[in-house]
């Protein structure tokens, strides 16, 4: 947000002030089109931001790197890709850390999400749910995410 009249209320999570010359601010202005367009092209599918989500290490079928790879499909399996993106939290993890080539898996997500809605598509989850076990050995250190 750059309004400071703009009231807190009850809905709003916090907030952290950043110089407009920040790297977040940067990433964060860009237009969806522009994200979109850059994870189309240079997504390589190496699974990073799946393997750091922490729905997907509780056993959910949420897969970004799935739903970035629907960025360059339009005719075929992008409506099974975008489904991996209905159990996304949004946390951002995928985003902020795990992407190596600073890409936007959680945006990509975010979008499906809409899109999935305005259709009346709902996920199912086929498999039962179990936690990865590799679930305590990913935790993202919060030390890590400050530095970012």
């Amino acid at each position: 947000m750059e309004n400071l009249d703009e009231p807190v209320t009850k809905t709003t999570g916090g907030y952290i002030v950043l110089p407009k010359k920040h790297p977040l601010v940067f990433r964060t202005g860009q237009p969806d089109k522009n994200k979109h367009r850059i994870g189309k092209s240079a997504c390589d599918q190496c699974s990073y931001c799946t393997e750091f989500c922490p729905r997907y290490l509780l056993g959910y079928d949420v897969q970004p790197h799935k739903v970035m790879r629907s960025l360059g499909f339009t005719a075929t399996g992008a409506d099974y890709w975008n489904q991996m993106a209905e159990l996304c939290c949004s946390c951002g993890l995928c985003t902020l850390y795990a992407c190596p080539e600073e890409l936007f898996p959680k945006e990509a997500c975010d979008q499906s999400k809409q899109n999935m809605r305005a259709e009346g598509v709902k996920y199912v989850q086929k498999h039962p749910v179990k936690v990865h076990p590799m679930k305590e050995g990913r935790r993202v250190p919060l030390k890590m995410l400050m530095k970012n």
